[in-house]
Protein backbone atom coordinates (compact mmCIF):
# COMPACT_ATOMS: atom_id res chain seq x y z
CA UNK A 1 0.00 0.00 0.00
CA UNK A 2 2.91 2.34 0.72
CA UNK A 3 4.21 1.91 -2.84
CA UNK A 4 0.77 2.57 -4.34
CA UNK A 5 0.37 5.75 -2.28
CA UNK A 6 3.81 6.94 -3.35
CA UNK A 7 3.00 6.40 -7.03
CA UNK A 8 -0.57 7.71 -7.07
CA UNK A 9 -1.14 10.03 -4.12
CA UNK A 10 2.24 11.61 -3.41
CA UNK A 11 3.05 12.51 -7.01
CA UNK A 12 1.62 15.15 -9.33
CA UNK A 13 0.38 15.06 -12.89
CA UNK A 14 -0.56 12.23 -15.21
CA UNK A 15 1.18 10.22 -17.89
CA UNK A 16 0.65 10.48 -21.63
CA UNK A 17 -0.42 6.99 -22.72
CA UNK A 18 -0.14 5.85 -26.34
CA UNK A 19 -0.14 2.57 -28.23
CA UNK A 20 1.94 1.27 -31.13
CA UNK A 21 1.73 -1.89 -33.20
CA UNK A 22 2.52 -3.40 -36.54
CA UNK A 23 0.12 -5.13 -38.92
CA UNK A 24 1.31 -8.39 -40.47
CA UNK A 25 -1.05 -10.16 -42.88
CA UNK A 26 -3.98 -8.19 -41.47
CA UNK A 27 -3.20 -9.10 -37.87
CA UNK A 28 -1.76 -7.15 -34.94
CA UNK A 29 1.88 -7.78 -34.09
CA UNK A 30 4.12 -6.32 -31.35
CA UNK A 31 1.39 -4.30 -29.66
CA UNK A 32 2.87 -2.03 -26.98
CA UNK A 33 1.63 0.71 -24.69
CA UNK A 34 3.95 3.55 -23.78
CA UNK A 35 3.59 5.93 -20.85
CA UNK A 36 5.64 9.08 -20.39
CA UNK A 37 5.06 12.01 -18.00
CA UNK A 38 2.98 14.90 -19.25
CA UNK A 39 4.49 18.37 -19.07
CA UNK A 40 5.05 19.45 -15.44
CA UNK A 41 4.18 15.96 -14.14
CA UNK A 42 6.53 13.96 -11.93
CA UNK A 43 8.81 11.58 -13.80
CA UNK A 44 7.19 8.32 -12.79
CA UNK A 45 5.62 5.31 -14.46
CA UNK A 46 2.57 3.79 -12.80
CA UNK A 47 1.06 0.31 -12.84
CA UNK A 48 -2.67 0.13 -13.56
CA UNK A 49 -5.31 -1.87 -15.42
CA UNK A 50 -7.86 -0.72 -17.97
CA UNK A 51 -9.88 -2.03 -20.90
CA UNK A 52 -9.14 -1.71 -24.62
CA UNK A 53 -11.98 -1.47 -27.14
CA UNK A 54 -11.50 -2.61 -30.73
CA UNK A 55 -13.89 -0.91 -33.17
CA UNK A 56 -14.72 -1.22 -36.84
CA UNK A 57 -15.11 1.74 -39.21
CA UNK A 58 -18.84 1.93 -38.49
CA UNK A 59 -18.27 2.52 -34.78
CA UNK A 60 -19.27 -1.00 -33.78
CA UNK A 61 -17.40 -2.66 -30.92
CA UNK A 62 -15.77 -5.78 -32.35
CA UNK A 63 -14.01 -6.94 -29.20
CA UNK A 64 -13.06 -5.68 -25.77
CA UNK A 65 -9.96 -6.72 -23.82
CA UNK A 66 -10.60 -6.33 -20.12
CA UNK A 67 -8.15 -5.80 -17.27
CA UNK A 68 -5.18 -5.14 -19.52
CA UNK A 69 -2.22 -4.62 -17.19
CA UNK A 70 0.09 -1.68 -17.71
CA UNK A 71 3.37 -2.38 -15.94
CA UNK A 72 5.37 0.11 -13.90
CA UNK A 73 7.72 0.92 -16.75
CA UNK A 74 7.79 3.07 -19.86
CA UNK A 75 6.84 0.41 -22.43
CA UNK A 76 4.59 -2.58 -21.80
CA UNK A 77 3.98 -5.22 -24.45
CA UNK A 78 0.38 -6.47 -24.51
CA UNK A 79 0.72 -10.06 -25.69
CA UNK A 80 -3.06 -10.60 -25.65
CA UNK A 81 -3.40 -8.16 -28.54
CA UNK A 82 -0.95 -9.91 -30.81
CA UNK A 83 -2.53 -12.09 -33.48
CA UNK A 84 -5.91 -10.35 -33.41
CA UNK A 85 -7.40 -8.99 -36.63
CA UNK A 86 -6.32 -5.37 -36.96
CA UNK A 87 -9.33 -3.15 -36.14
CA UNK A 88 -10.16 0.20 -37.69
CA UNK A 89 -10.03 1.97 -34.33
CA UNK A 90 -8.50 1.25 -30.94
CA UNK A 91 -9.86 2.89 -27.79
CA UNK A 92 -7.51 2.77 -24.84
CA UNK A 93 -9.36 3.04 -21.51
CA UNK A 94 -12.70 1.78 -22.79
CA UNK A 95 -15.21 1.97 -19.89
CA UNK A 96 -13.05 4.66 -18.25
CA UNK A 97 -11.34 2.50 -15.61
CA UNK A 98 -7.86 3.97 -16.07
CA UNK A 99 -6.17 7.27 -15.29
CA UNK A 100 -3.95 9.24 -17.63
CA UNK A 101 -3.81 11.34 -20.77
CA UNK A 102 -4.88 8.68 -23.28
CA UNK A 103 -4.14 9.49 -26.93
CA UNK A 104 -6.32 8.56 -29.90
CA UNK A 105 -4.22 7.75 -32.97
CA UNK A 106 -5.04 9.30 -36.33
CA UNK A 107 -6.78 6.18 -37.68
CA UNK A 108 -9.02 6.04 -34.61
CA UNK A 109 -9.83 9.75 -34.79
CA UNK A 110 -10.80 9.37 -38.45
CA UNK A 111 -13.22 6.56 -37.58
CA UNK A 112 -14.88 8.39 -34.69
CA UNK A 113 -15.12 11.65 -36.63
CA UNK A 114 -17.52 9.78 -38.90
CA UNK A 115 -19.20 7.31 -36.53
CA UNK A 116 -19.07 8.55 -32.93
CA UNK A 117 -22.87 8.59 -32.80
CA UNK A 118 -22.96 4.88 -33.66
CA UNK A 119 -20.81 3.86 -30.69
CA UNK A 120 -23.33 1.93 -28.61
CA UNK A 121 -21.96 2.40 -25.08
CA UNK A 122 -22.66 5.80 -23.49
CA UNK A 123 -19.51 5.48 -21.42
CA UNK A 124 -17.29 4.94 -24.47
CA UNK A 125 -18.84 7.91 -26.28
CA UNK A 126 -18.01 9.95 -23.18
CA UNK A 127 -14.46 8.55 -23.08
CA UNK A 128 -13.88 9.46 -26.73
CA UNK A 129 -15.19 13.00 -26.22
CA UNK A 130 -13.04 13.37 -23.10
CA UNK A 131 -9.91 12.18 -24.86
CA UNK A 132 -10.51 14.52 -27.80
CA UNK A 133 -11.07 17.43 -25.40
CA UNK A 134 -7.83 16.66 -23.56
CA UNK A 135 -5.91 16.39 -26.84
CA UNK A 136 -7.21 19.79 -27.95
CA UNK A 137 -5.90 21.38 -24.75
CA UNK A 138 -2.48 19.88 -25.46
CA UNK A 139 -2.65 21.02 -29.12
CA UNK A 140 -2.65 17.37 -30.24
CA UNK A 141 -5.97 17.56 -32.11
CA UNK A 142 -6.94 20.41 -34.49
CA UNK A 143 -9.77 22.38 -32.91
CA UNK A 144 -11.20 23.10 -36.36
CA UNK A 145 -12.11 19.40 -36.67
CA UNK A 146 -14.35 19.47 -33.61
CA UNK A 147 -17.56 20.49 -35.45
CA UNK A 148 -17.14 17.34 -37.58
CA UNK A 149 -17.16 15.26 -34.40
CA UNK A 150 -20.23 17.17 -33.28
CA UNK A 151 -22.23 16.23 -36.38
CA UNK A 152 -22.21 12.61 -35.19
CA UNK A 153 -24.38 13.55 -32.21
CA UNK A 154 -27.47 14.70 -34.14
CA UNK A 155 -29.45 11.77 -32.71
CA UNK A 156 -27.80 11.88 -29.28
CA UNK A 157 -30.28 12.22 -26.41
CA UNK A 158 -27.78 12.28 -23.54
CA UNK A 159 -27.51 15.96 -22.71
CA UNK A 160 -24.50 15.43 -20.46
CA UNK A 161 -22.50 13.96 -23.36
CA UNK A 162 -23.33 16.89 -25.62
CA UNK A 163 -22.54 19.35 -22.85
CA UNK A 164 -19.11 17.77 -22.39
CA UNK A 165 -18.35 18.59 -26.01
CA UNK A 166 -19.84 22.09 -25.70
CA UNK A 167 -17.20 22.98 -23.10
CA UNK A 168 -14.49 22.14 -25.61
CA UNK A 169 -16.30 24.06 -28.36
CA UNK A 170 -16.38 27.21 -26.23
CA UNK A 171 -12.71 26.83 -25.30
CA UNK A 172 -11.83 26.40 -28.97
CA UNK A 173 -13.85 29.47 -29.90
CA UNK A 174 -11.92 31.58 -27.41
CA UNK A 175 -8.37 30.36 -27.76
CA UNK A 176 -7.57 27.33 -29.91
CA UNK A 177 -8.59 28.54 -33.36
CA UNK A 178 -6.90 31.03 -35.65
CA UNK A 179 -8.99 34.21 -36.07
CA UNK A 180 -9.46 33.47 -39.77
CA UNK A 181 -11.16 30.15 -38.95
CA UNK A 182 -13.50 31.38 -36.20
CA UNK A 183 -16.32 32.43 -38.53
CA UNK A 184 -16.51 29.00 -40.19
CA UNK A 185 -16.25 27.29 -36.79
CA UNK A 186 -19.13 29.35 -35.37
CA UNK A 187 -21.20 28.79 -38.51
CA UNK A 188 -20.84 25.00 -38.39
CA UNK A 189 -21.52 24.82 -34.67
CA UNK A 190 -24.60 27.04 -34.87
CA UNK A 191 -25.94 24.97 -37.78
CA UNK A 192 -25.65 21.78 -35.75
CA UNK A 193 -27.42 23.09 -32.66
CA UNK A 194 -30.19 24.91 -34.57
CA UNK A 195 -31.00 21.75 -36.55
CA UNK A 196 -30.83 19.56 -33.47
CA UNK A 197 -33.12 21.96 -31.59
CA UNK A 198 -35.80 21.48 -34.24
CA UNK A 199 -35.56 17.68 -33.84
CA UNK A 200 -35.51 17.65 -30.04
CA UNK A 201 -38.09 17.97 -27.29
CA UNK A 202 -38.34 19.46 -23.81
CA UNK A 203 -35.21 20.41 -21.95
CA UNK A 204 -32.93 19.13 -24.73
CA UNK A 205 -34.60 21.51 -27.22
CA UNK A 206 -34.12 24.45 -24.85
CA UNK A 207 -30.51 23.39 -24.28
CA UNK A 208 -29.77 23.23 -28.03
CA UNK A 209 -31.32 26.65 -28.69
CA UNK A 210 -29.19 28.11 -25.90
CA UNK A 211 -26.02 26.58 -27.33
CA UNK A 212 -26.88 27.73 -30.85
CA UNK A 213 -27.16 31.29 -29.53
CA UNK A 214 -23.70 30.91 -27.94
CA UNK A 215 -22.28 30.61 -31.48
CA UNK A 216 -24.55 33.21 -33.07
CA UNK A 217 -22.52 35.76 -35.05
CA UNK A 218 -23.27 35.90 -38.77
CA UNK A 219 -25.92 38.06 -40.42
CA UNK A 220 -27.67 35.00 -41.85
CA UNK A 221 -27.98 33.37 -38.45
CA UNK A 222 -29.12 36.61 -36.80
CA UNK A 223 -31.82 36.83 -39.46
CA UNK A 224 -32.81 33.23 -38.78
CA UNK A 225 -33.04 33.62 -35.02
CA UNK A 226 -34.96 36.89 -35.36
CA UNK A 227 -37.48 34.98 -37.47
CA UNK A 228 -37.85 32.47 -34.62
CA UNK A 229 -39.01 35.44 -32.53
CA UNK A 230 -41.06 37.35 -35.10
CA UNK A 231 -42.73 34.25 -36.53
CA UNK A 232 -42.91 31.71 -33.67
CA UNK A 233 -42.99 28.06 -34.67
CA UNK A 234 -44.59 25.17 -32.84
CA UNK A 235 -41.32 23.27 -33.20
CA UNK A 236 -39.11 26.11 -31.98
CA UNK A 237 -39.95 28.41 -29.09
CA UNK A 238 -37.42 30.61 -27.31
CA UNK A 239 -37.40 31.43 -23.61
CA UNK A 240 -37.45 35.11 -22.58
CA UNK A 241 -33.73 34.94 -21.71
CA UNK A 242 -32.93 33.51 -25.15
CA UNK A 243 -34.97 36.22 -26.85
CA UNK A 244 -33.10 38.87 -24.83
CA UNK A 245 -29.75 37.43 -25.94
CA UNK A 246 -30.73 37.41 -29.63
CA UNK A 247 -32.15 40.93 -29.40
CA UNK A 248 -28.98 42.39 -27.91
CA UNK A 249 -26.76 40.77 -30.57
CA UNK A 250 -29.16 41.95 -33.29
CA UNK A 251 -29.04 45.53 -31.99
CA UNK A 252 -25.24 45.42 -31.72
CA UNK A 253 -24.91 44.37 -35.36
CA UNK A 254 -24.24 46.90 -38.10
CA UNK A 255 -26.07 44.68 -40.63
CA UNK A 256 -29.59 45.86 -39.77
CA UNK A 257 -31.47 49.16 -39.95
CA UNK A 258 -32.78 51.05 -36.96
CA UNK A 259 -36.31 50.19 -38.08
CA UNK A 260 -35.54 46.46 -38.14
CA UNK A 261 -34.04 46.67 -34.66
CA UNK A 262 -37.04 48.55 -33.31
CA UNK A 263 -39.40 45.97 -34.80
CA UNK A 264 -37.58 43.11 -33.11
CA UNK A 265 -37.31 45.05 -29.87
CA UNK A 266 -41.05 45.67 -29.94
CA UNK A 267 -41.75 41.98 -30.53
CA UNK A 268 -39.51 40.84 -27.67
CA UNK A 269 -40.30 43.46 -25.03
CA UNK A 270 -43.96 44.26 -25.71
CA UNK A 271 -46.06 43.67 -22.56
CA UNK A 272 -42.92 42.55 -20.70
CA UNK A 273 -42.82 44.63 -17.53
CA UNK A 274 -40.13 42.67 -15.72
CA UNK A 275 -37.02 44.33 -14.32
CA UNK A 276 -34.91 42.22 -16.66
CA UNK A 277 -36.82 43.52 -19.69
CA UNK A 278 -36.11 47.10 -18.60
CA UNK A 279 -32.39 46.31 -18.32
CA UNK A 280 -32.43 44.72 -21.79
CA UNK A 281 -34.26 47.72 -23.27
CA UNK A 282 -31.58 50.03 -21.88
CA UNK A 283 -28.83 47.75 -23.17
CA UNK A 284 -30.33 47.84 -26.66
CA UNK A 285 -30.02 51.62 -26.65
CA UNK A 286 -26.42 51.57 -25.46
CA UNK A 287 -25.14 48.76 -27.64
CA UNK A 288 -25.96 50.31 -31.03
CA UNK A 289 -22.87 50.38 -33.31
CA UNK A 290 -22.66 54.17 -33.60
CA UNK A 291 -19.32 55.96 -33.23
CA UNK A 292 -20.75 59.07 -31.58
CA UNK A 293 -22.65 56.96 -29.06
CA UNK A 294 -19.52 54.98 -28.19
CA UNK A 295 -17.50 58.17 -27.69
CA UNK A 296 -20.19 59.56 -25.40
CA UNK A 297 -20.40 56.35 -23.35
CA UNK A 298 -16.62 56.11 -22.97
CA UNK A 299 -16.40 59.72 -21.79
CA UNK A 300 -19.07 58.99 -19.18
CA UNK A 301 -17.30 55.81 -18.03
CA UNK A 302 -13.92 57.48 -17.48
CA UNK A 303 -15.33 60.71 -16.02
CA UNK A 304 -13.67 61.01 -12.57
CA UNK A 305 -16.54 63.22 -11.35
CA UNK A 306 -19.30 60.78 -12.29
CA UNK A 307 -22.05 60.12 -9.78
CA UNK A 308 -23.57 57.26 -11.75
CA UNK A 309 -24.20 53.99 -9.88
CA UNK A 310 -21.63 51.27 -10.45
CA UNK A 311 -24.21 48.97 -12.05
CA UNK A 312 -25.00 51.61 -14.70
CA UNK A 313 -21.32 52.09 -15.50
CA UNK A 314 -20.88 48.33 -15.78
CA UNK A 315 -23.77 48.14 -18.21
CA UNK A 316 -22.05 50.75 -20.36
CA UNK A 317 -18.74 48.85 -20.17
CA UNK A 318 -20.44 45.74 -21.53
CA UNK A 319 -21.16 47.65 -24.73
CA UNK A 320 -17.43 47.61 -25.53
CA UNK A 321 -17.01 43.84 -25.10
Amino acid sequence: MHGWCKDWIQTKGSNRITHEYQVVDGKIDKFTIKQVPCKYADNIQRAQSFNIGLYDKEGKLVEKLENVSLEKKEVTEIAAMNGKAAPDAILLNSDDWGFGHFILDEATITVFEQSLGKVEANIDRAVIIGQIAAMIKQVEFPATRLPQVLTNLMEEQNQNLINALVGSLLQCQLGYIEPSAVEKFNHETFEFFSKKAQKSEGSLKTFCIEKAISFLHSKAHLELTSEWILKPQDTLSLTPAQKYAVLKMYCASSEFTKEQKEALKESVLKDDNTDEAKIVAKACELILPEAELKEKLWAEIIDPETKEPQKDLMQKMVCFM
